[in-house]
């Protein structure tokens, strides 16, 4: 493809790996068919992407978002006609890794992200990926690079190597309220309307909570006639709300935004705390050990099947109830509370919250050589 011409779309595939989101390798129902012929002065842009695992914000179902015909429009007026690959997240590693190796029916845009950061710079010195930079200083009358540059200069900041080279660029974020830079509160959701159908109140503290979980499965709350009613907890990354209630930081090397220093949980002094309950979470099987290391979108298989008692997410998140298959007998709408303790949950730490960057810019998304 004429590079001039990806100028004009990149733009329109920033706005598209919204849509894409994350997935993996057979085609999907509704994704566009292979080109069978573009028309005259018209080229064909192929974009690998793993499928969405939102079951409420599906690839296919496009065609209902009224940003989906502006998108259109943009291709159309840039004269591209884009061709989608949409693979299953849990295959899309594999797929992602075999077809870059090969250097083999590459898409012209891929999604990476699963490629460590230093694979993926290794390919762009080998020319296999692009360099973001060269496209946007030397084609398009620098119209994307002034619009990322305008508000999401931080993404050049953060992908671009130390010798000055940027082999993909990501979807960004920017928080700001009221002019300044705010950020999302993430934490421990526990389905509220459980706790009304036992009379259980809001869990203030981790032995509270644990005791909430043991009682849905003890009481089948979600009425099945099965022990299953669960807990996701992922004890090989901190990042996951139960260790913030022990003071820990959520990475090896952690930021403490109140004093502005760094540690790491292993570290800190809620560490053995915290692994002694997330063991008895483990021995009453009130954590899912399944689900340990599993892809995102087995986590919320057991949320649409009505299992999933209490997960971390964002505090805010209300994506997830429409998609949970309710008991008949449910006294109210499925739905998820945010908690956060303020006294030490082990008595000997502060409680911490985690909070994503004001600033970011997620995943990888790359031009191949193909172009």
């Amino acid at each position: 493809m004429n590079r001039k011409r990806i100028v004009s779309v990149v733009c329109v595939v920033l706005a598209f790996v919204f849509v894409a989101g994350c997935g993996n390798a057979s085609r999907q129902p509704g994704a566009s068919a292979p080109a069978a012929g573009a028309p005259a002065g018209v080229k064909t842009l192929k974009i690998m992407s793993p499928n969405n695992s939102n079951p409420e914000i599906r690839f296919a179902n496009r065609n209902d978002y009224a940003v989906w015909e502006i998108l259109e429009d943009k291709f159309t007026q840039a004269g591209i006609k884009p061709e989608f690959e949409l693979i299953e997240a849990d295959q899309y590693q594999v797929v992602i890794q075999t077809r870059i190796a090969s250097s083999t029916d590459l898409p012209d845009v891929a999604n990476i992200t699963a490629l460590d950061n230093v694979t993926a710079v290794n390919l762009g010195n080998d020319g296999i990926l692009l360099d973001i930079h060269d496209i946007l200083n030397n084609y398009g009358g620098g119209a994307a690079k002034d619009f990322i540059t305008a508000r999401y200069d931080h993404m050049f900041k953060l992908n671009t190597t130390p010798s000055g080279d940027m082999y993909w660029y990501s979807q960004v974020q920017r928080t700001t309220f009221n002019g300044e830079k705010r950020a999302n509160a993430l934490s421990m959701l526990i389905r509220i309307d459980w706790l009304e159908a036992l009379g259980i109140g809001e869990p203030t503290s981790a032995d509270e909570f644990y005791l909430a979980l043991k009682a849905f499965r003890d009481e089948d709350v979600n009425g099945n006639g099965t022990a299953d009613e669960i807990l996701y907890l992922d004890p090989g990354d901190f990042r996951n709300g139960v260790a913030q209630w022990y003071g820990l930081g959520p990475q090896l090397a952690s930021i403490n935004i109140v004093d502005n220093t760094v540690t790491s949980p292993w570290y800190q002094p809620g560490v053995i705390d915290y692994f002694i309950y997330v063991k008895k979470l483990a021995d009453e099987n009130i954590l899912d050990a399944s689900l340990i290391g599993a892809p995102w979108e087995q986590v919320t298989q057991k949320v649409a099947a009505n299992q999933m008692a209490a997960f971390f997410e964002y505090a805010i998140g209300t994506w997830h109830e429409p998609n949970i298959t309710g008991h008949p007998d449910a006294v109210s709408t499925p739905g998820y509370l945010p908690i956060a303790f303020n006294e030490a949950a082990s008595g000997r730490v502060t409680p911490a919250l985690t909070e994503d960057a004001p600033f970011m810019a997620i995943n990888k998304w790359a031009f191949t050589k193909k172009l």
